[in-house]
Formats: C-alpha cells, sequence, structure tokens
C-alpha cells in the first residue's frame, strides 16, 4: 500500500465522484469533467520524537478541468462540488476515517487547507482546486 493507493481509493468511496466524474491520479486530462489528486512535495517532519518516531504531513491537491465562461450558474455549480467535498471530507475526519497509508504508518487527521477555488481559466474552461493535508505518525 503506498501513500498513492490510499488517496485514490479514499476518495473514489466519495459519493461526489461517479462513472460521470471520473477520477485520476496525476493526470489532468484534457476534457472537462475528469478530476485528478495531485501530491505536491511536502516539508520535513513537523516533530520529532525521542523514540524515533516522527509526525509528518503529506499534502493533496484535487483538481478538476470544469466548463467556464460568463454564466454565473456554471462557476456556482462547480464551486457546490468542492463545498459537497469539502463537508464529505470534514464528516470522515470526524469519523476517524481516513486514507489507508504505508505500513508503519497512522493516520492523525486529514483536513483541508483551502476551501474549492478557480486557480487557472482558458477558453471555456477552467482548473478548480482544493488542497488538504494528511498528518500522520511514522
Amino acid at each position: 500500500m503506498t501513500f498513492a493507493d490510499g488517496f485514490y481509493n479514499y476518495f473514489r468511496a466519495c459519493p461526489l465522484f461517479t462513472k460521470k466524474n471520473p477520477l485520476n491520479f496525476n493526470y489532468h486530462g484534457v476534457q472537462a469533467g475528469q478530476y485528478s489528486i495531485d501530491t505536491p512535495p511536502s516539508g520535513p517532519p513537523i516533530k520529532r520524537y525521542l523514540s524515533g518516531s516522527t509526525i509528518k504531513e503529506k499534502l493533496i491537491t484535487l483538481g478538476s478541468l470544469k466548463g467556464y465562461g460568463e454564466d454565473a450558474r456554471v462557476q456556482i455549480h462547480n464551486s457546490g462540488f468542492y463545498e459537497g467535498l469539502e463537508e464529505w471530507v470534514t464528516k470522515q475526519n470526524q469519523l476517524k476515517n481516513f486514507p489507508a497509508t504505508p505500513e508503519g504508518t497512522v493516520p492523525i487527521k486529514l483536513e483541508c487547507l483551502t476551501d474549492g477555488y478557480l486557480m487557472a481559466t482558458e477558453e471555456n474552461v477552467g482548473w478548480y482546486q482544493i488542497q488538504l493535508k494528511l498528518t500522520y505518525q511514522q
């Protein structure tokens, strides 16, 4: 089990993702409606214990290429997906339902660092994303 496996399987279980909303890993695709889980670089351990164990963080960006244009309803709909995703992640965190992690690691918390937001635009499409952080012990 890798972090990539755990993140992918975790978000596949979210009811917001359907066959209509394909989920990729580190692949943004070229058609609107595709989603991607990306894992940007994370920093050094945030805490070290005398026992040798550490507290670390793994960053996650979940984004999508969506329709974009002058009609405000389109952007409102796109933002609504990310509001729903943030609610789902918050609920899963309260239930202590975390992504599976590699052997020797224990997840502590998954949290949203940002709301879903419009990151970039091109003609008729926009890249929306939300940033998350998994805190775990190793």
